[in-house]
């Protein structure tokens, strides 16, 4: 009778190492899943930012360099799907009028680095509202900001001192 005990202790034993065993495959494959999951839908947000005309390079464990330029709209459709990659990098902004919507849509995304601004339709970028770019202080991880082809009203000039005290801001 002792000797079946032990038989069906270690039995018992047995069945809760496997079951545990199960329990873990399952949570793997879950996982697993998951992943294939998420980069699925990272691949067809960037093939949908493309079909717009955006310009994307890079990947989501570098970070995403996202070049917007060219003859289209930047539509809610197109911020949303920006904001849904979340490992963006950088931004190369030309010829397109980035206004404070815009602006703040991408000092919401803090792995954002670096953002270049180049004029918008042969006159400086942002023009009597060249100061909401400020708004772009608050990116916590900036180290380049670059405004090229833009001429500074003095009324907007003070908003620019937003980006005096960054700490990481270099360039």
């Amino acid at each position: 009778m002792a000797r079946a005990a032990v038989a069906g202790g270690e039995a018992g034993r047995l069945i809760r190492v496997l079951l545990m065993s199960s329990v873990a495959v399952m949570a793997s494959l879950s996982c697993g899943d998951f992943s294939a999951s998420a980069a699925d839908s990272t691949d067809a947000t960037i093939n949908k930012l493309k079909a717009a005309g955006i310009i994307i390079d890079g990947n989501s464990g570098s970070g995403f360099n996202i070049n917007i330029s060219g003859d289209f709209p930047i539509t809610e459709d197109v911020w949303k799907s920006l904001e849904a990659l979340r490992s963006i990098k950088s931004f190369w902004i030309a010829h397109k009028d980035v206004d404070i919507n815009g602006c703040t849509r991408i000092s919401k995304i803090e792995s954002v680095e670096r953002v270049e601004v180049w004029g918008y339709n042969g006159k400086g970028y942002g023009g009597a509202h060249i100061g909401e770019i400020a708004i772009l202080a608050q990116l916590p991880n900036l180290r380049s900001l670059r405004i090229i082809h833009s001429g500074i009203p003095g009324d907007q000039g003070a908003k620019l001192l937003a980006f005096k005290n960054h700490s990481k801001l270099t360039s």
